[in-house]
Formats: C-alpha cells, sequence, structure tokens
C-alpha cells in the first residue's frame, strides 16, 4: 500500500469525488515504497512577458507519485464531462449544478505546467541541475468519461487514462513512465537522489520563535522588583548609612539610583559615584532634568577633578600613585575650600568594592554638615577586580544587608557567570530560563572576528534574530583597534557609548570598560581561560559574563 501525503484517517476527507476515487486506487494498488503527494501546491515567480516584472503565480497539483523504481508523475484528475473543440483548440466543462458549460484550461496544459513547476522547485532547491537524472512525466485521468475521436496534439494514448485505469493504476503508472523515460527501460532512483527528492517535496517546515521577540518576552519576566529590593528599600529608608551586598543581577544599580531619587524628592542635594566611566555616563543620562540640579553623577577621580578646578588647584593625573593616593588628597583639600553649596547631603556609591581605603575618607569631606552623613553603599566583593581594593560594612559604620538573588538574568547566564567563582546562583522563580549559553573554541584572533561577525549578524538581520543594535554588546578582554573592522557586512560597531545607546552600531568595549552595564545578547569574544593570561582572572569572566541579560556566546581562544 502506498503512503499518502498528507494523511488522512479515511479517505472520505477528500471531498472531490474524482480525486478520491483516484486516491484510493493509488494507495492500495502502488508499491508501499510509493509515496503519493495529494493537493499538492507550488508558488514560484514568474515574468510579465509584456511589462518584465516579477509577480508571484500559485497552482496546486492534484497528485505527484514518486515511485523509487520508476520515477515521478505528475496527475491531473478530471471528473466531470468535458469536450474538446480541435478547430478552436478549446476545452470546455459541464458544470452539473448550472446545466451550463464553461471553457477552461486543457487538462494537459495543466499537467505540463505542474511538471514545470515541480522541476523548477527541484532545480532551485538543488536536488539536481539541467535535466533530471531520473524519469519524470506527466499524465491526465478522466474518472468518469471515456475519449471518443483523436487526441490533441500535447496528448498521447499513453498519458490519457480513463476510468478502466482505476482498477490497475499500478499498470497505468508505469505505461505513462515508460513512455516518458528515453532510455531503453526504466530506472530506479538514486537512494541519495530519493532522499534529496523527499526532503524537498516534504521539507522540515517548521517556525522558530525569532530572538527579538523572545527577549521582549524575557523582559516582562525580569522587569519587576523581587520581594528582597522592596524590602531592601524599606531598609535604607530607616537606615541613614547603610552597605548592600548584592551578587551580580541583583539590582544594586536600579536601587542605588531610586536611593538617590528619593533624597532628591525630599530637597537634598545627592552625589552617586561609581568607578566605571561608562557607568556614569549611561546612569547620568537616565536621569530626568527634573533631576539636574539636585543629583550629580560621577566617577571618583572625575568628582575629584571638579573640585579641583573650582579651587584653581592643579589636577595633575600621572602614575598610579596618583590615582591611588593623590587624587584622594587633592579631593579632601579641596573639598574644605569650596562653597558650601557645592557639597552634598547624600552620598549614594555603586561599584564600592572597587574603592580605595584612602577614597572613603575622602569622601566624608564632601558633606555639607556633619550630622546625619548620609550614605548608601552597594557592592559584590566577587565584583572586586581590582586587587588592593578594600572596604567593609563595618569599617565604614554601615548598617550591613545582602541581596542574594539574581534578578536581571535568565537562569541560564546567572548559572553559567557563578560558575566563574564556583558558587551557586540564586535566581529569582520567576526568571526565564532563557538558551543554554554557547560556548566556542577558536584559534587565531582573525577566527575570533569570523566567529563574532557569524553571531552578531544572526542576531541583528531582520531575517535572523532582529535585534537592534543598541541591544548587542561586544567585548574583548584587550581592544586592539586595527584588528577590528568597522562593521560586519550592514552592522556597524562603534566604540563610543552614547552612538550605541542611539542605535548607531553595535558596541565594541573591553569587559572591565563595560563593568556595571547591561546588554541584551553579548559576545565575549577573544576570551582566554581564566589565570592563564596576565590580566583576566576567574572574577573578570564572571563580571563580563554576567552584563548578559537574554543572550550570551563566548568565544574561547
Amino acid at each position: 500500500m502506498a503512503r499518502l501525503i498528507p494523511t488522512v484517517r479515511t479517505l472520505e476527507q477528500v471531498r472531490n469525488r474524482g480525486e478520491r476515487d483516484v486516491a484510493r486506487a493509488l494507495q492500495e494498488q502502488l508499491d508501499d515504497n510509493v509515496v503519493v503527494y495529494h493537493s499538492y501546491p507550488w508558488l514560484q515567480i514568474r515574468t510579465n512577458p509584456n511589462t518584465r516584472a516579477d509577480h508571484l503565480k500559485d497552482g496546486e497539483i492534484d497528485f505527484v507519485i514518486v515511485d523509487p523504481k520508476r520515477g515521478v508523475l505528475v496527475l491531473e484528475v478530471k471528473a466531470s464531462e468535458i469536450v474538446y473543440d480541435p478547430v478552436e483548440h478549446r476545452w470546455s466543462q459541464l458544470n452539473r449544478r448550472e446545466g451550463k458549460w464553461h471553457h477552461m484550461q486543457g487538462p494537459f496544459d495543466q499537467a505540463e505546467k505542474n511538471k514545470s513547476a515541480i522541476l523548477n522547485h527541484l532545480r532551485d532547491d538543488d536536488v539536481f541541475e539541467g535535466a533530471p537524472p531520473f524519469t519524470i512525466g506527466h499524465a491526465v485521468v478522466f474518472t468518469e468519461t471515456r475519449w471518443e475521436g483523436p487526441l490533441p496534439a500535447n496528448a498521447h494514448p499513453a498519458i490519457l487514462l480513463g476510468p478502466g485505469a482505476l482498477r490497475d493504476m499500478r499498470r497505468a503508472v508505469q505505461r505513462a513512465l515508460t513512455h516518458w523515460c528515453a532510455l531503453p527501460r526504466l530506472k530506479a532512483i538514486h537512494t541519495d537522489m530519493l532522499s534529496s527528492l523527499r526532503s524537498a517535496l516534504s521539507p522540515m517546515f517548521r517556525f522558530v520563535p525569532v530572538l527579538w521577540r523572545t527577549i521582549a518576552d524575557q523582559e516582562e519576566k525580569l522587569l519587576r522588583l523581587t520581594e528582597a529590593q522592596h524590602r531592601i528599600l524599606g531598609f535604607i529608608r530607616r537606615h541613614p548609612r547603610s552597605a548592600i551586598e548584592g551578587v551580580a543581577g541583583s539590582g544594586k544599580t536600579l536601587l542605588a539610583m531610586t536611593q538617590a531619587r528619593r533624597h532628591a524628592d525630599a530637597g537634598l542635594r545627592v552625589l552617586v559615584l561609581c568607578y566605571n566611566k561608562h557607568l556614569a555616563q549611561s546612569l547620568s543620562g537616565s536621569l530626568s532634568p527634573a533631576y539636574e540640579d539636585q543629583i550629580v553623577v560621577s566617577t571618583f577621580h572625575s568628582i575629584c577633578a571638579h573640585f579641583c578646578r573650582l579651587t584653581m588647584r592643579s589636577f595633575n593625573a600621572q602614575g598610579d600613585a596618583f590615582w591611588r593616593d593623590e587624587a584622594a588628597d587633592l579631593l579632601e583639600a579641596a573639598a574644605l575650600d569650596v562653597d558650601p553649596k557645592e557639597r552634598f547631603d547624600a552620598i549614594v556609591v555603586d561599584e564600592g568594592q572597587d574603592f580605595l581605603e584612602l577614597w572613603w575618607e575622602a569622601l566624608e569631606a564632601l558633606y555639607r554638615c556633619d550630622e546625619p552623613r548620609r550614605l548608601t553603599v552597594f557592592y559584590d566583593p566577587r565584583q572586586r577586580i581590582y586587587r588592593d581594593a578594600a572596604m567593609t560594612a563595618t569599617e565604614l559604620q554601615l548598617a550591613p544587608f545582602t541581596l542574594d538573588t539574581n534578578c536581571r538574568n535568565t537562569q541560564a547566564i546567572a548559572a553559567y557567570s557563578a560558575r566563574a567563582l564556583s558558587f551557586e546562583a540564586e535566581v529569582d522563580p520567576g526568571a526565564p530560563k532563557g538558551m543554554i549559553v554557547e560556548e566556542e573554541r577558536v584559534h587565531s584572533e582573525a577566527d575570533v572576528i569570523k566567529a563574532t561577525r557569524k553571531t552578531v549578524q544572526d542576531w541583528c538581520l531582520r531575517d535572523r534574530g532582529g535585534l537592534k543594535p543598541s541591544q548587542v554588546a561586544i567585548l574583548v578582554p584587550w581592544l586592539r583597534h586595527d584588528q577590528w573592522p568597522e562593521k560586519f557586512g550592514v552592522v556597524r560597531l562603534v566604540h563610543d557609548l552614547e552612538a550605541w545607546r542611539r542605535g548607531e552600531g553595535v558596541l565594541l568595549e573591553t569587559h572591565r570598560r563595560f563593568k556595571g552595564l547591561e546588554a541584551d545578547a553579548i559576545v565575549l569574544a577573544g576570551v582566554p581561560d581564566a589565570g592563564t593570561q596576565r590580566g583576566y582572572s576567574a572574577e573578570d569572566h564572571y563580571v563580563a559574563s554576567s552584563r548578559a541579560k537574554h543572550v550570551l556566546k563566548v568565544i574561547r581562544t
């Protein structure tokens, strides 16, 4: 028994009586290895000969028979009474309900065009080039009428199947294909060709989630405060000086800015400090103009330079000792000389684990009055990538609180980043599972760029992932601009944070300069194994990988 595609529970589901009778005959009489496609649709691009304009043309084939031993036969079925006018070369069909005759396309023309459509489809799908390496033909079955008189020029007795063919369809199909065969006898379709043929006629077609829609769905689940974050807001309201230790992705930066706005809403002048220049730039840009005079966002060294300018002091930024110690001394001295209105009522510090001991002492000089000195510090000791940085809540006389739940990353990314430092990630139960973090190992810088290019294009091109450039970042341990191209095809690469935010291109930046920031999708490109190269530690990998909210690809060297 032949296999009918699409499968039907009963042939009574085939509404057209003639097609139902043919389907039954084909299914019951042909060999088990024969596949019969019923109502096979096709769609192709055709060119209008007059206007030369391309347009889509669709059609449907009653039956396509794939017989591995003999070839392929396209079958057109006609069940009603049909006549042919040899003078006018015109075909007519009787509409029994109306009792009227209507002109119609010639059935042999129709079968031949359908065969051509199948051939074009197989060539477009690279099943073969040029002439097919198997026999392919067409035929017409008239299920209720017999033929009288001479045949039209495009017909032949072998491809005209009358009602009697329904009793021996196996012989009728073989006879038709034999007459189409240019060889002495029919040959079987080669096994590899048969597999390609069936794949082309019945492709594994499915809809896959588009990356940008997947991320949009996951973002809705991440854009909510956890219960622990709600408790934090109450905690820091009751404690003028507090320290919040939180894992990567626990919402520390979000809470830091919330605390700053609360102070500003109460009429206080607030300083928000962080270590990373890009993070300070990003936080400042996110503030409403309403807070322009009340909230200052800066890095520690930028606020040092600002106070030096106010007091006409030289800020000679040279050498490690200056950045570690001398800048803090200058800030403390300058703060004592400025107008009190330039100082602050409250200070909020993000990335507190990277602040040195002298810096904390210098910050105490920035308050307008001795009491209360409002200080809120957010930090993660696991993200301490500068080894000489040290602080504890006890030493700073701060009330401690811990945020141990990651609510920024998907569960897959949170677990991956935590493994870098060998601890178990605690993730909000409502966080999406997300896609598995993919790792790829390559052997050269050129391979790194090639693999990154493919990933970024898969994410950003409209007909693939559809992400905006502002959603994607490429992070590298060390940036050598001369080795990276200006763009990947139509996708530009940018090095400026604001250009990235405006969507002008995908950001290419180092891990450390991106510290404290985040992106929906991140490629960690050219990453060595932690500890194998100077300047890249397990902490670096933890920090870098946790910057990705939804999608992370790691390309190792």
